[in-house]
Formats: C-alpha cells, structure tokens, sequence
C-alpha cells in the first residue's frame, strides 16, 4: 500500500537531506516532523505544500498517498 511517510523519506534520502533538515525547512520541529509522519492526517496543507516543493514530489503522489485514500473510504461509507 501506498505511503505518505515512505514517499517522503524515500525522497530525503534521494536529497541526502535528514528529517531535522526537511523540519527546519517547512518551520516545523523534528519532533513535530516525526510526528506527522507517524500521524499523516495531522499534515498541515501549508507543510504539505513545502514539502512537495522541497523534495520535488509529484502532486498526483499526494493524491495517492493513504492520507487521501483514507478520506475516499469515508466518502464511499457516505
């Protein structure tokens, strides 16, 4: 299955870049980072946005990303 968090650490590691790094980037602490990552739903539109910027991630990854895929199965329960 599809993950935001493997995505984006997949992507840190192609930009030799650590979590403390990509953190300071968006203005979010590590442990915050670390955080998201274990929680995705809990992204900010705004990091996510930084995010894609920074380490070159296609939107259509974030719309595949279980992050949204999670939201579908709510809409589909509907």
């Amino acid at each position: 299955m599809y993950c935001l968090k493997s995505e984006i650490i997949k992507k840190l590691e192609e930009h030799n870049m650590t979590q403390e790094e990509l953190a300071s980037k968006i203005g979010i602490t590590r442990k915050t980072l670390y955080f998201r990552l274990q929680n995705p739903d809990d992204f900010k539109l705004g990091e996510l946005k930084k995010i894609k910027y920074i380490l070159g991630i296609i939107t259509e990854d974030f719309f595949n990303s279980s992050i949204f895929k999670s939201y579908e199965t709510i809409d589909e329960r509907r």
